[in-house]
């Protein structure tokens, strides 16, 4: 709605219109009485003069940024305006010419007000009958931008210019124009010189050619319309007038402004930081709600922090691709599902659609979204922002006719293959968004820093935290929970247990295999992931001593109090499982996971820095190595003896379990050396099935392999340095229990051990044929419902011995 001052001036300019001559006459009038009458206004309204004297301690928001471990490489912003404030020493002479060329050439000539163009602008007006011009200054737009809306009414506009007389009184013309390139928006959620110059051109704004530098200024008017990004032609038409309006105003030659009108428009091809669409979304998320908890949301986006986290550029990339690369195999093994969005159906078209996967450089390996354009029956056509793809039969991993797979408009996930610069062609296999979930979480040892964190498969469509949010049951990689509680019980890896069948209160745990072994050491137990004997063991030692040992490794949930626990009944995330297995491969000492080092303000105040906590032994060291050791012979001999087929490992201690819960609903696999500690876990995000056969050492495994290739490429291979010897008191416990068992297996129910033959020796493990459906030992636990109920197992006894029964 129009204020009344709006139609008093739409009427003038109508009667105006009349007489040339009347409107020049009518036109010098209005102008030196708005003069004195701003000037007037100025010094009787005070607390105007009191706003603008005050705009020296003005701080405008400031985006805060994360640095990735090296300090420089910046891995997310939180902005509510994506700002970077420079001093006017360093803005080039260059930008600051082009803006006043072509946005206030009269700029170091008027006092805030420019009445030559604004009688001009409203002889234009009166002309066309309608509003076509304006004669905003510079100064007039600083003080649109710090104090006043946008709104088109006659009153803003008498205040931005009563302000902006009160800010050339005040302020010299450098500190007016230095405010002017730190505010403008400049599209792109760019704010200022400094942040758009990152944002289109990927450069500091001291960097920037004469071209560059005319681009920038050719956006304050219309950012949209101007945008390189999306309107590159109207883009360059705007640049090159703001050359040709640089050599009228002096600051350039002709044949200069030629050159650069000549030059084309580079946009950056660096990744642009997006906070939705990196590979770093799910940390930069994890900062922004630890910094929000303790700064709030205003300073958190606004405050100008720099926030310095853990994470390795290099080994976080390693981890999504590794996560995406095991996601897309296991979707690979279960089949086209034929369900692609498409956009046509959403009403978009195919050439105005962008995706931000097209933001940044493309790498060979990359999964990233296309968009099919044309289909024939023998190949599409695929875009990818600039690069295109034709993808044929021999790129297409299920046997079907590409007619059947995509059709014109279908957005879906392909892997790049092969990048050729010169002609922007990709070379790359279709394949489908997973359908299933991953999560990786690697720690570095003992610091604890999170070098790299993936909590799902794409942040933009999902952004619960699977690393950190979810619980899941852990199946066979609780074991070595289990297995601690039993040598600070006394009982070694040489420890007899039987491997048979047996019935407790209704619930009869089963091996993965179907198969039972008879009498087996420790070692060989927990190398192939037998369940049986794990259950064994924890209804020898007690469902409260291993409870106590999951308190003190620091899991977020208690022990479940019954027998099924010992196969991995009990939820917890993955992080509280990798650092659990930490302790082990630090030897017993605990370690405190995080990913922020230190936060400074925008004056460059410390606010925070990680102090790590005073040391804490939760296990001693000789408890924490027979782990290490019994973990190493999963690697070697066991279930995840496949880490052994890489010759990057070959000179690394590695330990480390598998992983599957009932009805292969989740897969994990979490493993450690010297310097690092690696977990990983897939399924669905509902409780379903994976499918038959897809264990932990199918699912996981090769995650875990792909990423601690290339997290371990580049540092010096590293060997445990284990205690061997335990400590007095329980070298007389383990004796003890020794002499308490005699000859009798732990769950033999007193019976001695078989006179004839001996446990399997782990060195002489079989290994499966590589042509085995999984290539695997089989390792999984299958549990049976229903469990113990708890009242059946108070934490605080041991359960009741009872002999063996075979089941008929």
């Amino acid at each position: 709605m129009n204020e009344p001052g709006s139609e008093l001036v739409n009427k003038m300019l109508s009667i105006l219109r009349q007489s040339r001559f009347v409107s020049l006459l009518v036109l010098s009038a209005m102008a030196g009485a708005l003069t004195g009458f701003l000037i007037a206004f100025a010094l009787d309204r005070s607390e105007y003069a009191l706003m603008v004297a005050q705009l020296s301690d003005y701080e405008s928001s400031v985006l805060s940024r994360v640095y990735a471990d090296d300090g420089t490489t910046v891995i997310g912003e939180f902005y509510l305006e994506r700002r970077i404030p420079v001093p006017y020493q360093q803005i080039p002479e260059r930008v600051r010419q082009a803006f006043i060329a072509i946005e206030d050439a009269r700029f170091y000539h008027h006092y805030g007000l420019d009445f030559i163009r604004i009688a001009g602008a409203l002889w234009d007006n009166i002309r066309e009958g309608r509003i076509v011009a304006g004669a905003s200054t510079i100064t007039q737009q600083v003080a649109r931008g710090i104090y006043l809306s946008r709104e088109q009414t006659l009153s803003r506009k008498l205040k931005e210019a009563l302000l902006a007389l009160l800010i050339e009184r005040y302020y010299t013309k450098e500190q007016i124009l230095e405010l002017y390139c730190n505010q403008i928006y400049l599209g792109g959620n760019a704010y200022g010189v400094e942040a758009a110059a990152q944002y289109y051109f990927g450069k500091s704004a001291r960097d920037l050619t004469l071209a560059e530098s005319a681009m920038l200024a050719a956006l304050p008017k219309a950012p949209v319309s101007y945008s390189p990004v999306l309107h590159p032609q109207a883009a360059r038409r705007r640049r090159n007038l703001v050359l040709d309006a640089m050599v009228e105003q002096g600051f350039i030659g002709r044949a200069e402004a030629e050159r650069a009108k000549r030059e084309p428009i580079r946009l950056s091809t660096g990744e642009r930081i997006n906070n939705v669409d990196s590979p770093y979304a799910y940390v930069v998320e994890m900062v922004r709600r630890t910094l929000e908890r303790r700064y709030g949301t205003h300073k958190t986006h606004a405050g100008g922090l720099q926030i310095y986290t853990t994470i390795n550029v290099r080994a976080q990339k390693a981890a999504v691709r590794a996560v995406r690369q095991g996601l897309h195999a296991f979707d690979l093994r279960h089949g086209w599902r034929n369900k692609l969005e498409n956009i046509l159906d959403e009403g978009y078209s195919l050439e105005a659609y962008h995706h931000p996967d097209w933001n940044g450089p493309f790498e060979v390996g990359d999964y990233i979204t296309g968009l099919v354009m044309q289909v024939s029956d023998r190949e599409a056509l695929v875009r990818f922002g600039e690069y295109t793809a034709r993808v044929t039969r021999s790129d297409v991993p299920w046997h079907r006719p590409l007619k059947r797979l995509v059709r014109p408009g279908d957005v879906t996930i392909f892997r790049i293959d092969s990048i050729d610069t010169a002609t922007k062609h990709l070379k790359v296999t279709l394949l489908q968004l997973p359908a299933v979930q991953g999560a990786l979480v690697a720690m570095e040892i003992p610091s604890g820093e999170i070098k790299a964190l993936v909590g799902g498969y794409d942040f933009n469509r999902s952004r619960f935290n699977r690393a950190t949010q979810g619980k899941r049951q852990t199946g066979s990689a609780f074991k070595p929970f289990i297995y601690t509680a039993a040598i600070e019980y006394g009982l070694t890896p040489e420890s007899p247990v039987e491997d048979e069948p047996f019935i407790l209160d209704d619930w009869e745990p089963r091996n993965y295999d179907e198969k039972f072994m008879g009498v087996i050491d420790i070692a060989t137990a927990v190398a192939l992931s037998r369940n049986v004997p794990a259950v064994r063991i924890l209804q020898e030692v007690g469902i409260h001593r291993a409870a106590e040992v999951v308190d003190r490794l620091g899991l977020s949930n208690p022990m479940a109090p019954y027998l099924p626990s010992a196969l991995g009944a009990t939820e917890e995330p993955l992080l509280d499982m990798v650092k659990a297995y930490a302790v082990f491969a630090n030897l017993g000492k605990r370690v405190y996971p995080h990913f922020i080092r230190r936060v400074v303000d925008r004056d460059g105040t410390e606010l925070q820095r990680w102090q790590s906590p005073p040391e804490e032994e939760v296990l001693s060291p000789y408890v924490a190595s027979t782990v290490v050791s019994l973990l190493e012979g999963v690697v070697e001999r066991g279930t995840a003896h496949a880490i052994r087929a890489h010759a990057e490992f070959n000179q690394w201690d590695i330990g480390g379990k598998t992983g599957t819960v009932n009805d292969f609903t989740d897969a994990w696999f979490i493993g450690f050396t010297p310097t690092v500690c690696a977990g990983v876990w897939v399924g669905y995000d509902e409780k379903k099935s994976l499918g038959k056969g897809e264990t932990g050492a199918r699912a996981a495994l090769p995650i875990w392999i792909a990423f601690m290739k290339e997290y371990l490429k580049s540092q010096r291979p590293r060997t445990f340095t284990l205690v061997t010897e335990p400590p007095p008191m329980l070298a007389e416990l383990q004796a003890q229990r020794q002499q308490e068992r005699g000859a009798w297996a732990i769950g033999s129910g007193g019976r001695p051990l078989p006179l004839v033959g001996e446990p399997p020796r782990l060195d002489v493990l079989p290994v499966p044929a590589p042509n085995s459906p999984e290539g695997l030992l089989p390792s999984q636990n299958i549990l049976q419902p229903p469990p113990l109920p708890p009242a059946a197992q108070p934490p605080d006894s041991r359960p009741r011995r009872r002999e063996r029964r075979i089941k008929p």
